[in-house]
């Protein structure tokens, strides 16, 4: 039964690489308009997103083992 949370973590993560990925592409439309403004909020999505998902993947790997 320690699978089923862990599962539900990676749906989670899923969606949110989901939403980096959409937010990407409309910064680089954005860029090519010379308009900068949602490179600033990607960055910081990104490193806060990278940050806790390597945490939860990191203990989800001590969890399996």
């Amino acid at each position: 039964m320690k699978l089923f949370p862990l599962l539900s973590i990676a749906k989670v993560q899923y969606t949110c690489a989901k939403y980096i990925k959409a937010r990407y592409n409309k910064m680089l439309e954005e860029i090519e308009k010379d308009n900068f403004e949602s490179l600033d909020e990607l960055h910081h999505l990104t490193s806060g997103f990278k940050s806790l998902h390597s945490q939860q993947t990191y203990d989800g790997l001590l969890q399996i083992r």
